[in-house]
C-alpha cells in the first residue's frame, strides 16, 4: 500500500482518538514529512481530518467516504473479505459476476459509490445516485448456512435488515422477499444471482447484491461492514435467521 493508504488505515482503525505524526511515522517506518504529505493527499480527496497541536490527527466522524480501509475497520476478526472499492461501476453485480466466473474467493466484495446501470429484479433499472451504498458479495454455497435459493434470499434480507436496525434509526421491514421498507418507503433492494453447474445442478457461486440509494444517517463504511459481518459470520443460528426474517416480513 502507498503511504496515503497506510495513513488512512491507521486513521480508520483509530477513529476514537488522535494519532500524532510521530506515532504514525514510527508505526509505518516513514518520515514525518511523508505523514504530512499523505494527510494533505487525503484531505484533497475529501477526507475531513482534524489536526490539534500536541495531539495529532483524527479522522472526523462526519467523514463518509467509502474505502476498503474504512470497511475493514468494522469487520469482525473472522469476517475475512477482499474488498474492492470503485468510484463508479455499471453494476456491482455485473463486476462481481466477472470476478466469480474467474474463480474469485468466497467473501470477495465489490463496492461502488454509484452505478451507471444499476439493475433490479426482472432486469428493471435501479436508481443508484452517488452517496448511497451499492455492494455485491461473492459467496461459495458450501460456505453458507443455507442450501435452498429461497433460504439464501431470506438470509440476504436478514443481513441487510439487521445491519440497518443496528446502526440507523430505521425500523426496516421486508416485502416481496428482498425489498426493504421503512415507513412504507422502499429504502433498499437486494438482487441475488447465481450460477449452476450443468453436470451436477448444484450452485457454483452466489452473488448477493445490495443497493441502498439514499442516506442512512450512519457511516456507510460501518453499514457495509455490518452487512458483510452478518453474511460471512452470522451470530444467529439458521433457525433464528429464518425466524428473524419471518418476524420482519410483511405483505405489501
Amino acid at each position: 500500500m502507498s503511504s496515503k493508504d497506510c495513513i488512512l488505515e491507521l486513521l480508520e482503525y483509530n477513529k476514537d482518538h488522535f494519532l500524532s505524526g510521530e506515532e504514525m511515522a514510527r508505526s509505518l517506518s516513514i518520515s514525518r514529512n511523508a505523514v504530512w504529505k499523505a494527510i494533505n493527499e487525503l484531505r484533497a480527496l475529501g477526507y475531513r481530518i482534524d489536526a490539534v497541536r500536541n495531539k495529532g490527527y483524527l479522522l472526523s466522524s462526519d467523514s463518509d467516504i467509502i474505502s476498503s480501509q474504512g470497511i475493514s475497520a468494522g469487520l469482525t476478526d473472522k469476517a475475512s473479505a477482499l474488498i474492492l472499492v470503485y468510484d463508479s461501476l455499471e453494476s456491482t453485480n455485473k463486476t462481481a459476476k466477472e470476478f466469480a466466473i474467474n474463480s474469485a474467493k468466497h467473501g470477495t466484495v465489490i463496492v461502488a459509490d454509484y452505478q451507471t446501470r444499476g439493475k433490479a429484479h426482472n432486469n428493471e433499472s435501479f436508481s443508484s445516485p452517488s452517496g448511497g451504498i451499492y455492494m455485491s458479495l461473492i459467496l461459495i454455497p458450501d460456505r453458507l448456512p443455507f442450501e435452498k435459493p429461497s433460504d439464501i434470499s431470506k438470509f440476504s434480507a436478514y443481513a441487510v435488515v439487521k445491519a440497518l436496525s443496528q446502526l440507523t434509526a430505521a425500523k426496516p421491514v421486508i416485502r416481496n422477499v428482498t425489498d426493504i421498507y421503512d415507513n412504507n418507503q422502499k429504502i433498499a433492494g437486494i438482487l441475488n444471482e447465481s450460477a449452476l453447474d450443468f453436470e451436477t445442478g448444484r450452485l457454483q457461486w452466489v452473488i448477493i447484491g445490495v443497493g441502498i440509494p439514499m442516506p442512512v444517517n450512519a457511516s456507510r463504511n460501518s453499514v457495509i461492514a455490518a452487512i458483510i459481518n452478518n453474511i460471512l459470520c452470522p451470530q444467529d443460528s439458521p433457525e433464528d435467521i429464518i425466524k428473524y426474517y419471518n418476524d420482519r416480513h410483511s405483505k405489501p
